[in-house]
């Protein structure tokens, strides 16, 4: 979670500035990251009308893995407008649910036993990168520019992704009869 607190830190302030880098104009990359916030609500929409059969885990591995899948669509829209609203909307459906189910599988994971405190401590690494990843994005970009950066993003969220089913797979060993 905290690689993916780092993906969506920069997105949340460089939003615009990485849709210009992909080929779109101050006004259009306006437009298009305004977007997201839609796709958030179409996200968590969907989470309830399609996942509310679905563990929270599943439905995290979905959110997690759309999320790599969005920023390969960027990387490869070659400026195109459809391609880079594709990459908004998965990316903001992507983050919609994830705000979700973060409360969610850590509930699944360790039980209600002290949910509060571990959701205290799993926030605390997340708020920590959240906060930090603006800047450590700027000084990529600055020195190695966008391309580097963009892959940047798609190796965190991959590896986020990665983690996600590791976490997955341990969860349902656990869960599995013995």
């Amino acid at each position: 979670m905290s690689l993916n607190g780092f993906v969506f830190g920069v997105v949340t302030v460089q939003l615009v500035p990485l849709l210009e880098a992909a080929g779109l104009a101050t006004a259009a990359a306006v437009w298009v990251a305004s977007m997201k916030g839609f796709a958030q609500f179409g996200g968590r929409l969907v989470e309830i009308v399609f996942g509310r059969n679905l563990r929270a885990i599943t439905v995290a591995r979905i959110a997690i893995g759309v999320l790599p899948v969005s920023f390969v669509t960027l990387l490869l829209s070659g400026g195109n407008l459809m391609a880079i609203v594709l990459f908004t909307v998965l990316m903001g459906a992507s983050q919609g649910v994830i705000t979700i189910v973060r409360g969610a599988v850590p509930l699944a994971l360790f039980g209600a036993t002290g949910y509060g405190t571990v959701l205290g401590i799993l926030a605390t690494p997340i708020l920590i990168v959240n906060a930090a990843s603006p800047t450590l994005f700027a000084l990529i970009v600055d020195h190695a520019g966008w391309e580097v950066a963009e892959w940047a993003l798609i190796a965190c969220a991959a590896a986020s992704w990665i983690a996600m089913e590791l976490m997955s797979r341990w969860y349902e060993r656990r869960r599995a009869p013995r």
